[in-house]
Order: C-alpha cells, then structure tokens, then sequence
C-alpha cells in the first residue's frame, strides 16, 4: 500500500462528494471515499479547471483495462480542477524496481504488453499520455496500470506558466527539445503519439536494468544522451529488444504506431495469420467438455500461462485490427487502417458482440476437508464432482450438493468422465475406475503413465506412457507413447511412437473426433504440435503454433485450440481445421493456470493473486465474468478437484 500522510490544516475534508482521509505520495494528491466507502484517488491540479477539464474529455472517455480509470471530476471552492480516479493498491514501477530490483523474463514481458495495451487505448481515444515514465505505472494486485494520462499535454495547453513538461528528461523524445514535436497526420495517431511510444521504451529498458537509457546526470547531458546516444539493450531478449529498439528511433516518424507495437510484442505476424483466413467465428452448439482437473502442483508451461492484471487482448494482424475491451464491457474505439490492395475485411474473435456471460451463482457451497467454496447456479453446464486434498478424496452425490469422503487411497491423479458418471484414479500404474452413481469398481494395469484425460463419448480413457524415458527441462516425464482404455471391455491398447526421440513435450490429447491424438514437440527454443492416428503414425503437423499444454487444449465444440504464444507471454487460440490464429489473450493474473475451457466462450483461470485464491470463468474479450470456486491459498498445496457436466 502506498504510503499516507496526514492531512494539513490547509487540506481539504470534503471535495464534491467524496471524504478525504490523507495525503498519498505529493502535495495536491488524496486518498478518499466515496459515499459507499470504496476508497478512491483525487488529485488537484494548478490550472484553469474549464479548460483542463475540456483538454482531458478525450482521456476520460476512454474506459480500457491498464489504465487508472477517470471516475469524476469537478472544482475546488479556489477554482482549481480535480480528477477523481479508481484507487489501486500499489506501488510505482520506479519505487518497485528502486527496492527490489530489475524484472527479468515474463514479468517484463507481462509489464510490457500491459503498458503498452494501456497506451493503445489512449491513443484510440485521441488522446496521449504526454509524461510516460516509471512513476505513471503502478504495479496493482491485478496487473499494471497506467495513471497520469493526457494530465501533462492538459497542463501545457492550459497553464500559461507551464515551461517544463512534467516527467523526466531521460524518458522524453528527442523532437521535443527541438521544439519540431509531431503533428497529427489525417487518419494517423494523436500529436505526440510517437513520444509516447519512445517513453514507453526507455520506461521499459529501466524496468529491465534499473536505469534510466539517457540519465546524463545533468538536464544538458541527458538531453544531449536522447539526441545522440544510442542506448544499451544488452538486458533485453532478442524478440523484446527488436521492439524496443524500433520503439527508440531518433526520427518519430521511423517509430511504430504504439499498435504496431502491441501487435509485435503479442507475436502476431503475417506469416502465421494469413488476412483471408481470419474470418469470423460463430461458436456452434457446445459438446461435452474435457473434464477439467487442477495440476497437483504450481509448476510446468501452464503455470506461467498469464501475467498480471485482467485483460484479455483479441487481436487479429494481417491488417492490423485492433479492439482494447473496456472494464465496462465496452468497446473502445477500433483502430483500423485502410487495406490494402489484396487485403480483405477482417473480423476476429474481438470484433464479435460480447458473449453472453455465464449464470450469476445463486449458491455458496462450503466444501468438507478444507476451506473450499463452489459458487453455482442450477443452469451452469459444468459442476465440481470430485476433489482430493491431502489423503483425502471427495465424492460428490449426483444431483446433490453433498460431498463424501471415498473409501479410495490417494491417487497420484483423478479424472472424471464427462457426463459425471465415473471417476478414473491413477495410482503407480494401476488405473481404477469408480462409478458415482452405483458404486461398482474396477481396475486395469497401465504400467507408468500420466495424464488420464477421457474421449467425448466417455468410451475411452487415454493415458500418456513414460516408461524408460527421461525428463525435460522442466523435471516433467518425456511422453514415449500412448494407451488408450476401453472402459465396456476394459481393454488396454499400447502405442509406442518415437515422440521421446522427436523431443515430444507435454501429454497426449484426444482430438475431437476421438480418431486420433495430438501432442507438442520442441524444436530448438520453439514449439510446435503433431497429430497422429491411433496407431501412432503423423498425420499432420503444426510448427508454428507453440506448446499446447496437453489434454484441456481443446474447446467443447473442438473447433479451437489454446497454445502458448510462439513469442511468449500470451495465450493464441486457433482455428483447429485451418490451423489458423483467431485471437491472442493476455490474461494478466500473476501465478495464474489454465485449467480447461469452461465453454466455448469463457476459459478456467485459477488467480492466486486475490485472497482467497479462485477459479474464475474468463471469456476472449474481457475481464473475469464470474467466480467457480474459492480456495485459500494455504489448501492449495495438496488441493486436486475434477469438474464434469451436471
């Protein structure tokens, strides 16, 4: 939390409607409430509050997710304006870093598609930002956000004393010491627009070294350091420092627009989103669902899926069109450049109406054993049917809400079928089946395997098989083959393929026809994904698309799969048939996990960055749209749980 002094005899107690309680950070800056207690920030500015309040319309008609949003505004009884804006318990990016150092890998890479997102939407709205340094970003529980945006160009255009653009030297572009700043083009992005950009870089290279790129120590040197020195970049990886360095150009007009930009750090590219392919995808009828199970520990690809904060960003390249979702549920303004010759209309997963929102749960469930919540309403397609926590197994009641304890020792891993009617409990090899409707029984030897996912049809289980291999470079067991369990004959067929040979990654997945499986591969630092028969023999493969993750790649229609990005930090969904990207999303909750899909518009996320930890149902567009269950950090440990249709 932000430090916060006392009010002085000369603050104030009340402005407009709103309790001020202290000071945060500078003079002139109030941590208040509202009438309904939820606290807020209300800063005071020395300028003509006609006219600031005019100049900032553009700022407070954007609602995006990154940025502080604008709640209110009015006037002091001296006639100075106010802006009242949504209170974020943080601290800055400069305070951060000053205390605990630099950020390194996907924790820059999460900051900077967040921040960058951010700026995107105030360059949609017309407006710029105007002062981008590490001090306007604060690093909040739910992910960066941007603050102080349009407040200095505002200042400027308005405060006849204003000589000095707020914020530091070292993070202004260099046409502003020329005077020759840019003017807005028709059809283009906002005057200023390109400064942004270039502060945008130097505020990310000093969240990576902790150094400002142009810091001179004087006001001459460092102006003469952004006029004329190139900065050093050897902190950044290969694929952040491209964008960067483009970010930095000395000539505004050689810098990317801050969308370009987006679209570069989120991976999109021509050669894996060709434009006639991204069309628009209508979701069809739901199937069953893969059961979705908790990893029984916090670690492997899944476990880094998301960053941190909340927005999903759907984006679609080829002709760079772009939507940043509001919190609101509104879509901003959508940037579209004009196509080219040989380019056609693109429509994209962001460019739909919203989706329907899952039921608003009409019940809290306490759970035995441990501090387990469920949060559901009669009408949800998915419910919790089994969980383990410790030595302990919970069977739920079909049609109930009663949870007993099963007279099964602990499984190394538990998968329910999908209609619910039986449980799969894989233990050392053996997997035994457990009906929740009638209580019969039985087991069959699968020898050293893991990863129990069912077909569609609740016919078949399918099992990864590890026997003889080795690990990889996470400690995870090399897949070498596959089995496949008929539960009516309670047959068990071995397939050896040569995927240890081929740095097969990951567990099988059935695909969804059941006629055959799929699995990621590494080559080199990056992944792809093959698909075989149920013989084992390639069929087809897929380079381009990054790690799957294994058995809840799939959508319940199976007509999209979720991968990793190939440049990291976000999540692609793709085109199962075409094997082409309909939207990028960047889910930004630190420590976060995918477990599945929980229809074909929302996702499972697990966010441990709120207390108590929950499962969250997240669609392609927006922020969470409701709570599954709740689960205090403290019982994750042990915590395993199986979901099923109801």
């Amino acid at each position: 939390m932000p430090d916060i002094s006392p009010l002085s005899a000369d603050d104030p107690r009340r402005l407009g409607g709103y309790t001020v309680e202290g000071v945060l950070a500078d003079s002139g800056v109030y941590l208040a409430r509202d009438d309904s207690g939820d606290p807020v920030v209300i800063k005071v500015y020395p300028s003509d509050a006609t006219s600031f309040l005019r100049a900032m319309r553009a700022v407070r008609a954007q609602d995006a997710y990154y940025t502080a949003a604008v709640l209110d505004s009015g006037e002091t009884g001296d006639g100075l304006p106010y802006l009242v804006t949504e209170y974020v318990d943080g601290e800055t990016l400069q305070a951060t870093v000053a205390a605990r150092g630099p950020l390194q890998g996907s924790a820059l890479h999460r900051l900077a598609i967040a921040t960058m997102a951010a700026l995107v939407a105030v360059h949609q709205a017309g407006a710029v930002h105007g002062s981008f340094g590490p001090g306007d970003v604060l690093l909040g529980p739910d992910g960066p956000r941007l603050i102080n945006a349009g407040v200095a160009p505002a200042l400027e255009a308005t405060t006849a004393t204003a000589t000095q653009r707020v914020g530091g030297l070292a993070y202004t572009a260099p046409e502003h010491f020329g005077g020759d700043a840019p003017q807005r083009e028709e059809g283009g992005e906002p005057a200023g627009g390109p400064a942004d950009v270039f502060a945008w870089a130097a505020t990310m290279v000093f969240a990576a070294t902790g150094e400002a790129p142009f810091d001179g120590g004087s006001t001459s040197a460092t102006m003469n350091r952004v006029l004329r020195h190139e900065p050093d970049l050897s902190a950044l990886d290969d694929h952040l420092r491209g964008v960067i360095a483009d970010c930095l150009a000395k000539d505004p007009r050689a810098r990317p627009t801050a969308g370009d930009a987006l679209l570069k750090l989120v991976g999109h590219s021509l050669l894996t989103a060709r434009t006639g392919d991204l069309t628009a995808v209508v979701p069809p009828p739901a199937g069953p669902p893969e059961p979705a199970a908790a990893p029984p520990r916090r670690t492997g690809r899944f476990a880094a899926l998301a960053v941190a904060g909340g927005l999903v960003i759907a984006l679609a390249s080829a002709g760079a069109v772009y939507t940043l979702q509001s919190r609101t549920g509104t879509p901003a303004a959508v940037a579209t450049p004009t196509p080219s010759p040989s380019a056609t209309a693109i429509s994209s997963l962001a460019a739909q109406a919203p989706p329907s929102p899952p039921p608003t749960p009409l019940a809290r469930i306490a759970a035995p054993g441990l501090g387990l919540a469920l949060h559901e309403h009669p009408a949800d397609r998915l419910r919790v049917v089994a969980y383990q926590t410790g030595d302990d197994l919970y069977v739920r009641a079909p049609g109930t809400a009663r949870f007993t304890k099963s007279q099964e020792k602990r499984s190394e891993e538990v998968a329910a079928s999908p209609d619910g009617a039986w449980l799969a409990l894989l233990t050392g090899g053996r997997l035994t089946f457990v009906s929740r409707t009638g209580g019969d029984r039985f087991e069959v030897e699968v020898g050293p395997a893991r990863r129990p996912t069912w077909s569609r049809d609740a016919k078949r289980l399918l099992l990864t098989t590890t026997k003889g291999t080795g690990k990889d470079e996470d400690g995870t067991p090399v897949p070498g083959g596959f089995a496949i369990v008929d539960v009516a004959t309670k047959a068990v067929t071995p397939v050896d393929t040569d995927a240890e040979t081929r740095q097969g990654r990951g567990s099988y997945a059935w695909l969804p026809d059941g006629a055959g499986v799929a699995l990621s591969y590494r080559s080199g630092d990056d992944y792809g994904m093959r698909i075989s028969d149920l013989t084992g023999r390639e069929t087809r493969a897929m380079n381009w698309v990054g790690y799957t993750g294994g058995i809840r790649m799939f959508s319940p229609s199976g007509k999209l799969f979720l991968t990793h990005c190939p440049s990291g930090g976000t999540v692609c969904v793709w085109d199962t048939a075409e094997g082409v990207r309909r939207a990028s999303v960047a889910i930004f909750f630190e420590g976060s996990e995918f477990w599945g899909w929980y229809d074909e518009n929302h996702l499972l996320i697990y966010n441990p960055s709120q207390e108590p930890d929950r499962l969250v149902a997240m669609d392609l567009r927006s922020q969470e749209r409701r709570i599954v269950l709740t689960l205090p950090g403290k019982d994750f440990g042990d915590f395993y749980v199986t979901l099923a249709e109801r």
